[in-house]
C-alpha cells in the first residue's frame, strides 16, 4: 500500500481472494481486514488480538485453531487463502492439501506478529530457552 492509499474494501465472500493475494483490505464493516506488516501479511479479526492468518516471510500459511466468537468463526472461514481438503483426481479420495494453514494456538500467532515473522519467533522462543537454562 502506497502512501495515503487505503484499502479496499470487500464483501465476507470477497475476502479470500484478498488474502491469497495478501493486498491490504477491509471487510464491509470494517471488523475484519489484512495488512502487510513488514515482511509479512496479517488477517485479524476484531483487532491485532486476535490474528487469523498470517503468511509468513516464506510465503507459508499460519492459522489460527482458536475460538473466539461466531463472527471471528465466520471471518476464519470466509478469509482461508487454502482450502484444507482438496479432491486427488488420481486417488479419487479427499486429500488433505500440504499447502494449507498450518493451524497454531492464539499465543503463537501473535507472537510471529510481534517478532515480525516465523524465524524470528523462533529465535526469541529459543534464545528465552537458553537464559532459562542458564
Amino acid at each position: 500500500m502506497g502512501y495515503g492509499q487505503q484499502p479496499k474494501r470487500c464483501s465476507n465472500a470477497e475476502m479470500a481472494s484478498f488474502v491469497r493475494r495478501a493486498e491490504p483490505f477491509n471487510n464491509a464493516k470494517g471488523s475484519c481486514y489484512g495488512r502487510l506488516l513488514g515482511a509479512i501479511y496479517v488477517v485479524f479479526s476484531y483487532g491485532e488480538h486476535f490474528p487469523i492468518y498470517i503468511q509468513d516471510e516464506l510465503g507459508r500459511w499460519w492459522g489460527n485453531m482458536d475460538k473466539y466468537s461466531t463472527t471471528t468463526t465466520r471471518h476464519q472461514r470466509c478469509a482461508n487463502p487454502v482450502a484444507r481438503w482438496r479432491y486427488d483426481d488420481a486417488s479419487g479420495r479427499r486429500v488433505e492439501d500440504p499447502s494449507a494453514p498450518r493451524l497454531v494456538d492464539t499465543d503463537t500467532m501473535r507472537e510471529i506478529v510481534r517478532a515480525g515473522g516465523v524465524g524470528a519467533a523462533a529465535t526469541r522462543k529459543l534464545e528465552r530457552a537458553i537464559e532459562k537454562a542458564a
